[in-house]
């Protein structure tokens, strides 16, 4: 097994976890299941330990920390919903928070609720379809990261990193600019839609092309408020999207009046 955990998400972003190994608790009675998400899981580095029903993944996780859990929902003596409910209360008591992946055959908005009830952060369908197994868990980590360090928004826009990228054409950074306030709009109704209609897909495409055209503009902070709704559409969560999306259209504003400052500063030195 390799020392090393890398997340591959897909040709969108690079979100690379490294150096330390992440370690996930499989919860799953069904003994074909649970192999091949442990060798699914250990193929890519992770460090994995398997329970076969709710009540061990409850002794499991007072007896080790893990970076993950994926829960199977049907198990015998607890089920899934009941072992992450018990989960969350403990954790409520620490202030912590590891992520809990439904694993189940029941997918789709009005069983996923449920899910989000019982403190869950995404579901896998089962059976499993190699892509999205690893898609999800690595957005689910990805996100988490995010959330939990709680560091500052990079900055809102680099000129000089802008400008290098484009030959130090000032007029084209214009015009590249230009075309991105205008597309912008539409890209965020899009997002908007998204969330109003719980659609993590549409979701997750429209804020990846959003994250795509500002950073070409060096505008970071808009950059990493796209990334996050682009995780939260492959999480299939979205009880975040909400307040990143209001942070997102405050940072574009902010982006707009920085980058109007930028080019008046330009032009008073040429």
């Amino acid at each position: 097994m390799s020392h090393q955990a890398q997340l591959h998400a897909d040709n969108t972003s690079q979100l690379i976890i490294t150096n330390t190994p992440k370690r996930v608790l499989v919860a799953e009675d069904d003994d074909v299941n649970r192999w091949l998400a442990s060798r699914l899981l250990e193929q890519k580095g992770y460090i994995v330990s398997t329970v076969t029903n709710g009540q061990k993944a409850l002794s499991a996780v007072a007896q080790e920390s893990f970076d993950l859990i994926i829960m199977d929902i049907q198990m015998p003596l607890m089920d899934g919903l009941a072992a992450t409910y018990a989960i969350r209360h403990r954790e409520r008591q620490t202030g912590t928070h590891v992520p809990i992946i439904a694993f189940t055959p029941e997918t789709g908005a009005a069983k996923a609720q449920r899910y989000w009830q019982a403190g869950m952060d995404s579901y896998l369908a089962k059976p499993i379809h190699t892509d999205e197994f690893y898609r999800t868990i690595e957005a689910v980590l990805a996100l988490h990261s995010r959330l939990s360090q709680a560091a500052p928004l990079p900055q809102v826009f680099d000129c000089e990193e802008a400008l290098r990228r484009l030959g130090n054409d000032v007029e084209l950074l214009q015009q590249v600019t230009e075309r991105f306030f205008n597309t912008a709009p539409h890209l965020l109704s899009a997002i908007r839609r998204a969330i109003t209609k719980d659609d993590p897909y549409n979701l997750d495409f429209a804020a990846h092309r959003l994250r795509g055209t500002a950073s070409n503009l060096s505008a970071h902070a808009v950059v990493e408020l796209a990334e996050r709704l682009e995780l939260i559409g492959s999480a299939r969560n979205m009880a975040q999207a909400e307040a990143t999306l209001a942070a997102l259209e405050a940072e574009l504003e902010r982006f707009k009046v920085a980058f109007a400052n930028a080019i008046s500063m330009l032009a008073a030195k040429s």
